[in-house]
């Protein structure tokens, strides 16, 4: 063990010491903070005690503010057991640092990821009480080490990987749509996991802003899922104010979860909806162990929340589908994707179509899909649309012909739709060409993706054997 070892393992177990010993001083005082936190309670301000440590650290504010004889024997034994922590703190390289010119309160700034604040050794010494009661066995050690580990870490160059994961946060887009149960790799650093797997960094009640009540209670929950990418970070102390320090927003990310979202809505056939995009969720008793109250960076509403109103309809995970979407997904940086790109918002978009002409919509949206795909130019769009898609899609002469057909079909409503004709198909006719057309257009855009386009898609007709 080298000096340095040692001597972070003394501090370690000076402070747990201390942090016992505040313990039981500050047993005597918990019928003071139960009370405390019912008469805020009455008063409707729950959110000011919505975490342990934010009442600890009022009884402490108290304990150490107040003068006269009456407050100084109150909390005698308790502002003794907090001078010590405190002491003990202020002994650490960082806040030594940090704290060369101290006053009265010890005030320094720390900042994790995009938030800072002004903060004291008292919410450390908070922080830290309530942190222990999370950890089995001997708390205040554990505590006290992973507070000396954050420390440490805030002089390094770079973040580096630190036991449990401490000083792992992610990046997070919530959608809904699709049951989840479990956690699913999409990516090396890219996966999906079901809402209730976030609680450690994702506050429950951010749903609230924009799904009902019931959906939420009833439906809901188990219909949201979470898109994560994590990420590494490290606090940063300092006697000024770090608020102006740059920070990555992850805006990539949230532009590849956007697209595999889509992804995910074409190939289960089902509207996917984009709900909100997290930046800088952070594990919460890792906040609390540094002082700082829960945090995440500014939540914003994905851009297909603001248009839909089709949350309350979801569906199970397909595996088959999820296979597909993951296996396309891996193309999204190629040239070919690209190209398409617009056809897949176009198909994406179809499925969360609502509304008084929603029926009619969705089936203008795959027309125009099909034909973009096709590269139909004027004059004999149907006819062009039916030969190219059945050479295209199919090797057999019997196949051919049933995609022909089912072209056929899917564009005698498109046209009634689109030409006004006064016979319009019914409701159930709609749907079944919106099904016939969405799935001969998830099929071309598939092979469209993973194989080259024709250079000439008339030569392709013309040059195609019959079998």
């Amino acid at each position: 063990m080298t000096p340095t070892e040692f001597k972070d393992a003394h501090w370690i177990n000076r402070l747990a010491h201390a942090l016992s010993n505040l313990a039981e001083s500050q047993a005597l005082y918990d019928d003071e903070l139960y009370e405390m936190r019912r008469r805020y309670a009455d008063k409707g301000n729950t959110s000011l005690f919505s975490h342990p440590s934010n009442s600890i650290l009022f009884l402490y504010a108290s304990a150490c503010s107040p003068t006269g004889n009456y407050y100084e024997t109150h909390y005698r034994s308790l502002r003794t057991a907090l001078d010590k922590v405190q002491s003990l703190l202020a002994e650490h390289p960082v806040f030594e640092n940090i704290l060369r010119y101290p006053d009265d309160e010890q005030e320094f700034w720390i900042r994790i990821m995009a938030h800072g604040s002004r903060i004291s050794l008292l919410n450390i010494a908070a922080g830290l009480m309530s942190r222990a009661k999370e950890v089995p066995n001997d708390g205040f050690v554990a505590v006290s080490s992973e507070l000396n580990t954050l420390l440490n870490l805030s002089k390094e160059q770079d973040p580096v990987p630190l036991p449990d994961n401490l000083n792992v946060g992610y990046n997070v887009v919530l959608f809904h749509g699709l049951h989840l149960n479990e956690k699913i790799q999409i990516t090396d650093e890219i996966a999906i996991v079901p809402f209730d797997q976030t609680e450690a960094f994702v506050n429950k009640d951010i749903l609230a802003d924009i799904m009902l009540p019931d959906i939420i209670k009833y439906n809901g929950i188990r219909s949201v899922g979470a898109i994560l990418r994590p990420f590494r970070w490290k606090p940063f102390l300092s006697s000024g104010n770090l608020l102006d320090q740059e920070t990555d927003w992850a805006r990539t990310f949230f532009d590849e979860a956007q697209t595999f979202i889509k992804l995910f809505a074409i190939f289960h056939g089902t509207p996917v909806v984009c709900m909100m995009e997290i930046p800088h969720c952070i594990n919460r008793s890792v906040s609390y162990l540094l002082g700082q109250p829960y945090h995440h960076g500014g939540a914003s509403w994905g851009p297909s929340a603001y248009s839909s109103s089709r949350f309350a309809e979801s569906n199970d995970l397909c595996m088959e589908a999820l296979g597909e979407a993951k296996r396309t997904f891996q193309k999204r940086k190629s040239m070919q994707y690209e190209k398409y790109a617009h056809v897949i918002s176009r198909l994406a978009e179809s499925l969360r179509r609502s509304g008084q002409y929603q029926a009619e919509d969705k089936i203008l949206d795959v027309a125009i899909a099909l034909e973009e795909m096709y590269e139909l130019d004027d004059g004999e769009i149907s006819f062009k649309l039916k030969a190219r898609a059945s050479c295209f899609l199919e090797t057999h002469t019997e196949e051919r012909l049933k995609v022909f057909k089912d072209v056929e079909d899917f564009y005698k409503v498109r046209s009634a739709i689109v030409h006004k004709k006064k016979k319009q198909p019914s409701i159930e006719e709609k749907r079944k060409a919106f099904d016939t057309g969405f799935k001969l257009a998830r099929r071309s855009l598939v092979k469209l993706l993973h194989e080259e386009t024709p250079n000439d898609w008339n030569k392709l007709v013309i040059a195609v054997p019959n079998t």
